[in-house]
C-alpha cells in the first residue's frame, strides 16, 4: 500500500510537471499572438479598414498557424484561448470609448465590424463565447446609449461623455501623449479608480482650456 501511495503522488508530481510545462510553452505563443490582435484593433484610430486585418489575424487562432496545432483536450491552451479572445473583445470597446461623437452610418458600420470581430472570435474559442458577447454588448452601451451599461468598465463610458460634452477634449492618454494601444493596455493593468485620477487630470486641463458650460 505505502508503494502504491508513493507511485500516485510521483505520478501526481509528474502530472502537475507536465502541466506547468505546456503553460510555459504555450504562453508565450498566446501572448505574442494577442500583442498583434491588439495592434490591429489600434489601427480603428487611423484606419477605417483595420477590421481586415483583425478578422485574418483571429482565423490564426482558428485554423490557421501554429496556435491551431495545438491538441484539443489541453486545458492550459483552452485557457489562454478563452482569455485571448476576451481581451479582444474589450480592447475593442475601450478603443470604441476613445473616438470621437460618430456619424450615424459610421456607427452602424463599427457595430458591424464588431458583429463580425465576436464572431470570429467565436469561432476561434468557442468556450468564450459567453464572455466574448457579454464584453461586447458595452460597445452600444458607449457609442449608442443604448444596452444596460453594466456590461461595460464605468471608465469607458466616462471616457466617451467626456468626447460627447465636447469633441475637443483631450482625454488623459492625449495629455499624457500615449498612443491610444498604450492607453488601452494602462487600462487593462488599472482598475476604475486609478483611471478615474487620470480623467479628474483631463477635466482640469479641459475646464482650464474654456470648456462649455
Amino acid at each position: 500500500l505505502a508503494q502504491c501511495f508513493v507511485a500516485d503522488e510521483t505520478a501526481e508530481r509528474a502530472l502537475h510537471g507536465l502541466e506547468a510545462c505546456e503553460r510555459a510553452l504555450i504562453a508565450p505563443l498566446f501572448g505574442a499572438w494577442t500583442e498583434t490582435a491588439l495592434k490591429f484593433i489600434a489601427e480603428m484610430h487611423s484606419n477605417p479598414s483595420y477590421v481586415s486585418s483583425v478578422l485574418k489575424h483571429i482565423r490564426l487562432l482558428a485554423s490557421e498557424g501554429a496556435l491551431s496545432r495545438i491538441p484539443a483536450g489541453i486545458d492550459s491552451a483552452s485557457e489562454e484561448r478563452s482569455t485571448a479572445a476576451v481581451r479582444i473583445a474589450r480592447a475593442l470597446v475601450a478603443h470604441a470609448s476613445f473616438l470621437r461623437p460618430l456619424e450615424d452610418d459610421t456607427a452602424v458600420q463599427l457595430f458591424s465590424d464588431a458583429d463580425d470581430i465576436a464572431a470570429a472570435l467565436v469561432d476561434a474559442a468557442p468556450e468564450a463565447a459567453e464572455d466574448v458577447s457579454a464584453a461586447l454588448d458595452g460597445l452600444r452601451a458607449v457609442v449608442a446609449d443604448q444596452g444596460a451599461e453594466s456590461s461595460v468598465r464605468g471608465i469607458f463610458v466616462v471616457l466617451h461623455e467626456m468626447r460627447k460634452q465636447d469633441a475637443t477634449c483631450r482625454l488623459p492618454h492625449e495629455i499624457a501623449t500615449w498612443s491610444p494601444l498604450a492607453f488601452e493596455d494602462w487600462l487593462y493593468e488599472h482598475d476604475d479608480v486609478e483611471a478615474l485620477n487620470l480623467v479628474d487630470v483631463a477635466l482640469e486641463a479641459w475646464e482650464h482650456a474654456g470648456a462649455p458650460k
